[in-house]
């Protein structure tokens, strides 16, 4: 957005899904497991963002910032931080939502990302190229990781190279809360918008309490295990090990 205002934006959110297509190309291609080739990718893209910004945060503003020194990198564009408050916010998720609600359920894209997740033979019994599949699925999903980190910018009104840490710790549980079994073959939108509601009422609901942050990860950590356990196909266990 610096170099290029809000088309930088927009560039930024494709700059997910052409991640998410590297993906997708080394999961196929190379053979390699998708957790692994995922959180590769993570930390060599987090270290491309410290090396890039040298460390420092850039500032999302509603104006110009005067006597605040040269140090300070800053970017005007008040409707991204109006973005990140309610009710636009809210409308984001809800479109989201349903756009991969319906993509989900009422397609044949989706039907075939369950074959997929059940047993990919199936896809290429009636002549799918999986390897194009597989690449597809993961570019979709670098694409919905650019724009949640737009939202999250917004939410934050800074760039940051920390932005986002451990987050990707919350998209697993909050998939697995919502019934989705890390073994594949099964998965619901609706009961992962409700995994991500439920994990982060707890989160708020013991800070409310007043339970320590160290306390309050332990409890989180526990309710991950005991979701894993109640969601996952143990007749599969030979994929997650």
């Amino acid at each position: 957005m610096i170099w290029l205002g809000d088309v930088g934006l927009i560039l930024g959110i494709f700059t997910g899904g052409l991640i998410g297509l590297s993906n997708g190309l080394i999961i196929s291609l190379l053979k390699i497991p998708s957790f692994v080739t995922t959180l590769a990718m993570l930390i060599i893209v987090r270290a491309t963002v410290i090396i890039v910004s040298s460390g420092a945060a850039i500032y999302i503003t509603k104006g110009n910032i005067s006597g605040s020194g040269s140090n300070i990198t800053s970017v005007t564009a008040p409707w991204l931080l109006s973005m990140g408050k309610f009710p636009a916010i809210f409308i984001i998720a809800i479109v989201v939502s349903i756009l991969f609600w319906v993509l989900y359920e009422r397609t044949a894209f989706g039907q075939q990302l369950k074959a997929l997740g059940g047993k990919e033979e199936v896809l290429r019994l009636v002549g799918i190229n999986v390897t194009w599949f597989k690449i597809k699925v993961f570019a979709c999903a670098g694409l919905m990781v650019g724009l949640a980190a737009c939202v999250n910018l917004a939410r934050a009104g800074a760039a940051t190279p920390q932005a986002g840490m451990m987050m990707e710790l919350d998209a697993i549980a909050a998939v697995a809360l919502g019934g989705t079994p890390l073994t594949g073959g099964y998965g619901s939108v609706v009961k992962t918008i409700i995994g991500a509601m439920t994990l982060t009422i707890l989160r708020n609901g013991l800070t409310i309490a007043g339970v320590p942050p160290s306390w309050s990860q332990i409890a989180l950590g526990a309710l991950l295990i005991v979701a894993i356990a109640i969601s996952l196909n143990r007749s599969k266990i030979d994929v997650v090990k």
